[in-house]
Protein backbone atom coordinates (compact mmCIF):
# COMPACT_ATOMS: atom_id res chain seq x y z
CA UNK A 1 0.00 0.00 0.00
CA UNK A 2 1.30 3.78 -0.87
CA UNK A 3 1.47 5.47 2.10
CA UNK A 4 2.76 8.95 1.29
CA UNK A 5 4.10 10.88 -1.78
CA UNK A 6 6.08 13.30 -2.71
CA UNK A 7 6.14 14.93 -6.17
CA UNK A 8 9.05 17.08 -6.84
CA UNK A 9 8.81 17.98 -10.17
CA UNK A 10 5.68 16.53 -12.66
CA UNK A 11 4.28 18.76 -14.76
CA UNK A 12 2.23 21.33 -12.43
CA UNK A 13 3.04 19.31 -9.51
CA UNK A 14 6.51 21.28 -8.22
CA UNK A 15 6.38 20.21 -3.97
CA UNK A 16 2.99 18.17 -3.45
CA UNK A 17 3.40 16.01 -0.58
CA UNK A 18 0.56 13.18 0.20
CA UNK A 19 1.11 11.46 3.50
CA UNK A 20 -0.76 9.07 5.44
CA UNK A 21 -2.90 7.35 2.52
CA UNK A 22 -5.45 4.91 3.22
CA UNK A 23 -7.14 2.31 1.70
CA UNK A 24 -9.27 5.02 0.37
CA UNK A 25 -8.64 8.87 -0.76
CA UNK A 26 -10.11 11.39 -2.41
CA UNK A 27 -8.84 14.73 -4.33
CA UNK A 28 -10.82 17.18 -4.05
CA UNK A 29 -10.35 20.46 -5.82
CA UNK A 30 -11.61 22.72 -8.72
CA UNK A 31 -11.26 22.04 -12.90
CA UNK A 32 -7.78 22.56 -13.49
CA UNK A 33 -6.02 22.30 -9.84
CA UNK A 34 -4.19 19.40 -10.77
CA UNK A 35 -6.00 16.70 -9.49
CA UNK A 36 -5.27 14.53 -12.72
CA UNK A 37 -1.56 15.34 -13.07
CA UNK A 38 -1.38 13.86 -9.51
CA UNK A 39 -3.12 10.43 -10.53
CA UNK A 40 -1.00 10.67 -13.97
CA UNK A 41 2.20 11.58 -11.73
CA UNK A 42 1.22 7.79 -9.69
CA UNK A 43 1.26 6.00 -13.08
CA UNK A 44 4.42 7.36 -14.57
CA UNK A 45 5.70 6.36 -11.61
CA UNK A 46 4.28 3.13 -11.72
CA UNK A 47 5.44 2.81 -15.50
CA UNK A 48 9.01 3.97 -15.56
CA UNK A 49 9.73 1.48 -11.77
CA UNK A 50 8.36 -1.08 -14.36
CA UNK A 51 9.65 -0.65 -17.66
CA UNK A 52 6.13 -0.72 -19.09
CA UNK A 53 6.21 1.58 -22.72
CA UNK A 54 2.74 0.65 -23.36
CA UNK A 55 1.12 4.03 -23.33
CA UNK A 56 0.45 5.43 -26.79
CA UNK A 57 1.49 9.05 -25.71
CA UNK A 58 4.95 7.96 -24.73
CA UNK A 59 3.89 9.65 -21.12
CA UNK A 60 6.59 7.46 -19.54
CA UNK A 61 8.91 9.88 -21.43
CA UNK A 62 8.18 12.32 -19.53
CA UNK A 63 10.37 13.86 -16.77
CA UNK A 64 9.91 13.83 -13.59
CA UNK A 65 10.97 13.43 -9.71
CA UNK A 66 9.77 11.84 -6.67
CA UNK A 67 9.27 9.71 -3.87
CA UNK A 68 7.35 7.31 -2.19
CA UNK A 69 7.05 5.33 1.14
CA UNK A 70 4.95 1.88 0.27
CA UNK A 71 4.40 -0.95 2.77
CA UNK A 72 4.90 -4.80 1.05
CA UNK A 73 4.22 -8.19 3.16
CA UNK A 74 4.39 -5.94 6.35
CA UNK A 75 7.40 -4.55 5.27
CA UNK A 76 7.97 -0.54 4.28
CA UNK A 77 10.03 0.30 1.80
CA UNK A 78 11.01 4.07 0.73
CA UNK A 79 11.82 5.23 -3.05
CA UNK A 80 13.08 8.01 -5.23
CA UNK A 81 13.37 8.78 -8.45
CA UNK A 82 15.01 11.32 -10.78
CA UNK A 83 14.30 11.09 -14.43
CA UNK A 84 14.75 14.02 -17.44
CA UNK A 85 14.59 13.00 -20.87
CA UNK A 86 15.90 15.99 -22.89
CA UNK A 87 16.32 15.94 -26.40
CA UNK A 88 18.00 18.52 -28.76
CA UNK A 89 19.10 18.97 -32.51
CA UNK A 90 22.55 18.74 -33.45
CA UNK A 91 24.44 19.94 -36.88
CA UNK A 92 22.56 17.81 -38.89
CA UNK A 93 19.19 18.45 -37.63
CA UNK A 94 18.89 15.02 -36.10
CA UNK A 95 17.31 14.57 -32.48
CA UNK A 96 19.44 13.71 -29.90
CA UNK A 97 18.40 12.14 -26.55
CA UNK A 98 20.18 12.48 -23.63
CA UNK A 99 18.63 11.21 -20.00
CA UNK A 100 19.57 12.06 -15.85
CA UNK A 101 18.32 8.79 -14.09
CA UNK A 102 19.04 8.39 -10.56
CA UNK A 103 16.85 5.92 -8.39
CA UNK A 104 17.43 5.01 -4.62
CA UNK A 105 15.74 2.14 -2.81
CA UNK A 106 15.91 1.45 1.10
CA UNK A 107 13.81 -0.34 3.40
CA UNK A 108 12.43 1.42 6.12
CA UNK A 109 13.10 -0.35 9.54
CA UNK A 110 11.53 1.52 13.04
CA UNK A 111 11.34 4.71 11.26
CA UNK A 112 15.20 4.27 10.03
CA UNK A 113 16.50 4.19 5.96
CA UNK A 114 18.59 0.91 5.34
CA UNK A 115 19.83 1.22 1.91
CA UNK A 116 19.31 -1.43 -0.57
CA UNK A 117 20.04 0.27 -3.90
CA UNK A 118 21.37 3.53 -5.60
CA UNK A 119 21.50 4.19 -9.11
CA UNK A 120 23.24 7.33 -11.00
CA UNK A 121 23.26 7.36 -14.36
CA UNK A 122 24.00 3.84 -15.70
CA UNK A 123 25.64 3.10 -13.02
CA UNK A 124 24.11 1.09 -9.21
CA UNK A 125 25.60 0.45 -6.68
CA UNK A 126 24.18 -3.00 -4.15
CA UNK A 127 24.78 -1.75 -0.56
CA UNK A 128 24.14 -5.52 0.79
CA UNK A 129 27.54 -6.52 -0.67
CA UNK A 130 28.96 -3.48 -2.18
CA UNK A 131 28.23 -4.50 -5.55
CA UNK A 132 28.75 -2.04 -8.49
CA UNK A 133 26.64 -2.91 -12.16
CA UNK A 134 26.33 -1.32 -15.14
CA UNK A 135 22.11 -0.85 -16.35
CA UNK A 136 20.67 1.01 -20.33
CA UNK A 137 19.92 4.56 -19.13
CA UNK A 138 16.12 3.75 -21.23
CA UNK A 139 14.96 1.64 -17.64
CA UNK A 140 14.63 1.60 -14.04
CA UNK A 141 16.93 -0.30 -11.88
CA UNK A 142 14.30 -2.19 -10.79
CA UNK A 143 13.30 -3.57 -13.93
CA UNK A 144 16.87 -3.84 -15.13
CA UNK A 145 18.16 -5.81 -11.93
CA UNK A 146 15.54 -9.06 -11.98
CA UNK A 147 17.28 -9.88 -15.65
CA UNK A 148 20.99 -9.52 -14.10
CA UNK A 149 20.69 -10.91 -10.41
CA UNK A 150 20.33 -14.34 -9.55
CA UNK A 151 17.44 -15.82 -9.05
CA UNK A 152 17.65 -16.76 -5.26
CA UNK A 153 19.26 -13.39 -4.25
CA UNK A 154 17.02 -11.97 -1.72
CA UNK A 155 17.62 -8.37 -3.06
CA UNK A 156 15.69 -9.84 -6.30
CA UNK A 157 13.34 -11.39 -4.52
CA UNK A 158 12.51 -7.98 -2.77
CA UNK A 159 12.76 -5.96 -6.29
CA UNK A 160 10.48 -8.54 -7.63
CA UNK A 161 7.88 -8.04 -4.99
CA UNK A 162 8.07 -3.98 -5.94
CA UNK A 163 7.81 -4.52 -9.45
CA UNK A 164 4.61 -6.56 -9.00
CA UNK A 165 3.49 -3.69 -6.63
CA UNK A 166 3.62 -1.31 -9.08
CA UNK A 167 2.45 -3.38 -12.32
CA UNK A 168 -0.73 -3.39 -10.33
CA UNK A 169 -1.31 0.02 -10.58
CA UNK A 170 -4.17 1.49 -12.79
CA UNK A 171 -5.01 4.30 -13.88
CA UNK A 172 -8.75 4.80 -15.09
CA UNK A 173 -8.53 7.79 -16.89
CA UNK A 174 -12.00 9.73 -18.02
CA UNK A 175 -11.20 10.60 -21.69
CA UNK A 176 -9.87 6.87 -22.81
CA UNK A 177 -11.83 4.65 -20.52
CA UNK A 178 -14.81 4.21 -22.96
CA UNK A 179 -12.95 5.24 -26.58
CA UNK A 180 -15.22 3.47 -29.59
CA UNK A 181 -14.28 -0.26 -30.42
CA UNK A 182 -16.15 -2.42 -32.14
CA UNK A 183 -16.60 -5.29 -29.71
CA UNK A 184 -19.68 -6.98 -31.30
CA UNK A 185 -18.14 -10.18 -31.95
CA UNK A 186 -15.09 -11.35 -30.80
CA UNK A 187 -12.88 -14.00 -32.84
CA UNK A 188 -12.14 -17.18 -31.29
CA UNK A 189 -7.78 -16.53 -32.89
CA UNK A 190 -8.05 -13.15 -31.34
CA UNK A 191 -9.08 -14.06 -27.59
CA UNK A 192 -6.73 -17.03 -27.95
CA UNK A 193 -3.85 -14.67 -29.36
CA UNK A 194 -4.43 -12.03 -26.54
CA UNK A 195 -5.09 -14.39 -23.54
CA UNK A 196 -1.40 -16.23 -24.68
CA UNK A 197 0.54 -13.21 -23.59
CA UNK A 198 2.25 -12.84 -20.89
CA UNK A 199 0.81 -9.29 -20.06
CA UNK A 200 -3.05 -9.33 -21.57
CA UNK A 201 -3.81 -5.51 -20.29
CA UNK A 202 -5.90 -4.36 -17.72
CA UNK A 203 -9.57 -3.53 -18.47
CA UNK A 204 -9.58 0.25 -19.22
CA UNK A 205 -10.14 -0.74 -22.65
CA UNK A 206 -13.60 -1.78 -24.37
CA UNK A 207 -11.96 -4.63 -26.14
CA UNK A 208 -9.55 -5.95 -23.12
CA UNK A 209 -12.71 -5.83 -20.47
CA UNK A 210 -14.90 -8.03 -22.85
CA UNK A 211 -11.88 -10.22 -22.70
CA UNK A 212 -11.80 -10.16 -19.65
CA UNK A 213 -15.65 -11.39 -19.52
CA UNK A 214 -15.20 -13.92 -21.57
CA UNK A 215 -12.14 -15.35 -19.68
CA UNK A 216 -13.94 -15.03 -16.47
CA UNK A 217 -16.78 -17.36 -18.00
CA UNK A 218 -15.25 -19.65 -19.49
CA UNK A 219 -12.25 -20.49 -17.04
CA UNK A 220 -13.43 -19.24 -13.29
CA UNK A 221 -17.17 -19.40 -12.55
CA UNK A 222 -17.44 -18.26 -9.26
CA UNK A 223 -15.98 -15.04 -10.18
CA UNK A 224 -18.30 -14.60 -13.24
CA UNK A 225 -21.44 -14.91 -11.02
CA UNK A 226 -19.89 -12.79 -8.51
CA UNK A 227 -19.62 -9.83 -11.43
CA UNK A 228 -23.10 -10.48 -12.22
CA UNK A 229 -24.18 -9.84 -9.08
CA UNK A 230 -22.53 -6.91 -8.25
CA UNK A 231 -23.75 -5.69 -11.06
CA UNK A 232 -26.90 -6.68 -10.66
CA UNK A 233 -30.33 -5.97 -9.25
CA UNK A 234 -28.70 -6.54 -5.17
CA UNK A 235 -26.43 -4.54 -5.81
CA UNK A 236 -25.43 -1.46 -8.49
CA UNK A 237 -28.76 -2.66 -9.81
CA UNK A 238 -27.19 -1.77 -13.59
CA UNK A 239 -27.28 -5.17 -15.53
CA UNK A 240 -29.70 -7.84 -15.17
CA UNK A 241 -27.44 -10.30 -17.00
CA UNK A 242 -24.44 -11.11 -18.77
CA UNK A 243 -24.47 -14.08 -21.20
CA UNK A 244 -21.27 -15.31 -23.52
CA UNK A 245 -22.89 -17.09 -26.22
CA UNK A 246 -20.07 -18.70 -28.72
CA UNK A 247 -20.81 -19.80 -32.04
CA UNK A 248 -18.63 -21.62 -34.92
CA UNK A 249 -17.37 -19.67 -37.53
CA UNK A 250 -16.93 -21.98 -40.40
CA UNK A 251 -13.50 -21.70 -40.80
CA UNK A 252 -11.49 -25.18 -41.91
CA UNK A 253 -8.62 -24.58 -38.87
CA UNK A 254 -6.61 -27.76 -38.37
CA UNK A 255 -7.92 -29.51 -35.26
CA UNK A 256 -5.27 -28.73 -33.21
CA UNK A 257 -6.65 -25.23 -33.64
CA UNK A 258 -10.30 -26.30 -33.32
CA UNK A 259 -10.51 -23.33 -30.51
CA UNK A 260 -10.04 -20.69 -33.31
CA UNK A 261 -13.10 -21.65 -34.91
CA UNK A 262 -15.01 -19.66 -32.42
CA UNK A 263 -16.63 -16.55 -32.25
CA UNK A 264 -17.79 -15.11 -28.82
CA UNK A 265 -21.02 -12.91 -28.28
CA UNK A 266 -21.25 -11.00 -25.04
CA UNK A 267 -24.31 -9.56 -24.52
CA UNK A 268 -25.63 -7.15 -21.59
CA UNK A 269 -28.46 -7.04 -20.65
CA UNK A 270 -29.99 -3.57 -18.67
CA UNK A 271 -32.16 -3.76 -15.58
CA UNK A 272 -35.35 -3.02 -16.53
CA UNK A 273 -34.79 -3.85 -20.12
CA UNK A 274 -35.87 -7.27 -22.16
CA UNK A 275 -33.56 -6.70 -25.24
CA UNK A 276 -29.70 -6.97 -24.69
CA UNK A 277 -26.59 -4.97 -26.18
CA UNK A 278 -23.59 -5.51 -26.73
CA UNK A 279 -20.77 -3.88 -25.31
CA UNK A 280 -20.29 -0.85 -27.61
CA UNK A 281 -24.18 -0.16 -27.58
CA UNK A 282 -24.68 0.29 -23.52
CA UNK A 283 -23.91 3.91 -22.70
CA UNK A 284 -21.15 5.72 -21.39
CA UNK A 285 -21.68 5.90 -17.85
CA UNK A 286 -22.97 2.07 -17.87
CA UNK A 287 -19.61 1.38 -19.53
CA UNK A 288 -17.21 2.63 -17.01
CA UNK A 289 -18.79 0.79 -14.57
CA UNK A 290 -18.84 -2.34 -15.98
CA UNK A 291 -14.76 -1.97 -16.87
CA UNK A 292 -14.61 -0.62 -12.60
CA UNK A 293 -16.40 -3.90 -11.81
CA UNK A 294 -14.50 -6.43 -14.13
CA UNK A 295 -11.50 -4.72 -13.75
CA UNK A 296 -11.68 -4.66 -9.84
CA UNK A 297 -12.15 -8.91 -9.89
CA UNK A 298 -10.04 -9.75 -12.37
CA UNK A 299 -6.97 -7.30 -12.49
CA UNK A 300 -6.85 -6.62 -8.67
CA UNK A 301 -5.29 -3.56 -9.24
CA UNK A 302 -2.87 -2.59 -6.07
CA UNK A 303 -4.00 1.04 -6.54
CA UNK A 304 -6.80 1.86 -8.74
CA UNK A 305 -6.27 5.66 -9.73
CA UNK A 306 -9.83 6.85 -10.89
CA UNK A 307 -10.53 10.06 -13.07
CA UNK A 308 -13.76 11.76 -12.11
CA UNK A 309 -16.42 8.59 -11.76
CA UNK A 310 -19.21 11.16 -10.98
CA UNK A 311 -19.25 11.91 -15.22
CA UNK A 312 -21.43 10.14 -17.12
CA UNK A 313 -23.09 8.04 -13.70
CA UNK A 314 -25.91 8.94 -11.79
CA UNK A 315 -25.58 10.60 -8.26
CA UNK A 316 -27.57 7.50 -6.77
CA UNK A 317 -25.50 4.96 -9.05
CA UNK A 318 -22.80 6.78 -6.94
CA UNK A 319 -23.34 6.18 -3.64
CA UNK A 320 -23.41 2.41 -4.26
CA UNK A 321 -20.75 2.32 -6.43
CA UNK A 322 -18.13 4.01 -3.69
CA UNK A 323 -18.97 1.69 -1.06
CA UNK A 324 -18.69 -1.47 -3.33
CA UNK A 325 -15.13 0.01 -4.02
CA UNK A 326 -14.41 0.40 -0.31
CA UNK A 327 -15.26 -3.17 0.26
CA UNK A 328 -13.25 -4.22 -2.04
CA UNK A 329 -10.26 -1.90 -0.98
CA UNK A 330 -9.11 -4.42 1.44
CA UNK A 331 -6.91 -6.01 -0.82
CA UNK A 332 -5.85 -2.93 -2.94
CA UNK A 333 -6.27 1.15 -2.44
CA UNK A 334 -8.13 3.38 -4.22
CA UNK A 335 -7.76 6.87 -4.90
CA UNK A 336 -10.24 9.28 -6.36
CA UNK A 337 -10.20 12.56 -8.08
CA UNK A 338 -13.66 14.37 -8.23
CA UNK A 339 -15.83 17.43 -7.27
CA UNK A 340 -19.15 15.50 -7.09
CA UNK A 341 -20.86 16.01 -3.75
CA UNK A 342 -22.28 12.39 -4.48
CA UNK A 343 -19.07 10.94 -3.99
CA UNK A 344 -17.37 13.25 -1.26
CA UNK A 345 -20.32 12.48 0.73
CA UNK A 346 -19.19 9.07 0.72
CA UNK A 347 -15.43 9.39 2.31
CA UNK A 348 -14.37 10.41 5.96
CA UNK A 349 -13.01 13.88 6.26
CA UNK A 350 -9.54 11.54 7.07
CA UNK A 351 -9.40 10.33 3.46
CA UNK A 352 -9.92 14.25 1.56
CA UNK A 353 -7.23 15.93 -0.12
CA UNK A 354 -7.49 19.23 -0.73
CA UNK A 355 -5.86 20.18 -4.15
CA UNK A 356 -5.30 23.90 -5.15
CA UNK A 357 -3.72 25.61 -7.71
CA UNK A 358 -1.26 28.71 -6.69
CA UNK A 359 0.89 30.49 -9.36
CA UNK A 360 0.88 28.01 -11.82
CA UNK A 361 1.66 24.87 -9.24
CA UNK A 362 0.09 22.34 -7.93
CA UNK A 363 -0.36 21.68 -3.86
CA UNK A 364 -2.05 19.24 -1.61
CA UNK A 365 -3.09 18.90 1.66
CA UNK A 366 -5.18 17.09 4.35
CA UNK A 367 -7.61 18.69 6.84
CA UNK A 368 -5.76 20.23 9.71
CA UNK A 369 -6.54 19.11 13.13
CA UNK A 370 -9.14 22.32 13.59
CA UNK A 371 -10.51 21.42 9.90
CA UNK A 372 -11.10 17.59 10.70
CA UNK A 373 -13.22 18.50 14.47
CA UNK A 374 -14.66 21.08 12.54
CA UNK A 375 -15.61 18.90 9.67
CA UNK A 376 -17.40 16.14 12.09
CA UNK A 377 -19.23 18.45 13.57
CA UNK A 378 -20.40 19.90 10.57
CA UNK A 379 -21.61 16.44 9.86
CA UNK A 380 -23.41 15.63 13.34
CA UNK A 381 -25.32 18.77 13.49
CA UNK A 382 -24.91 20.99 10.20
CA UNK A 383 -24.75 18.62 6.50
CA UNK A 384 -23.05 16.37 4.37
CA UNK A 385 -19.18 16.67 3.74
CA UNK A 386 -19.19 18.21 0.60
CA UNK A 387 -21.16 21.31 1.71
CA UNK A 388 -18.13 21.57 4.54
CA UNK A 389 -15.58 21.23 1.93
CA UNK A 390 -16.72 23.99 -0.23
CA UNK A 391 -16.64 26.30 2.83
CA UNK A 392 -13.30 25.79 2.61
Amino acid sequence: MLNSLHINRFRSCHDVRLFSLSEMSALVGRNGAGKTNILQAVEWLARVVTGDSTDLNHRELESGKMSAEFTLGGTSYWYSIDRAVNHSLDEQDEINVSRTFEEELSAVIDGQHQPLMKRDGEFVTLFENAQHVLVSDETSAVYSLLAILPKTDALRMTLLRIWGFFVDVTYYPLNDSCRPEDVTLILGSDYKQWDSKAWRGKATTAQTAVMRIIKLCNEDEGTFDELKSLLGEDQLGLISDITVVSVPTGRNEPKAEKSNNVAYFVEFTPYGHTASFSFDRLSFGTKRIVQLIVSMLADRASIALIEQPEDGIHPALLHKLIPLLRAYATDSQVVIASHAPAVLNRFEPSEIRIVEMAAGRTYARSLSDVEMNAAQNYLAKEGPLSDFVELL
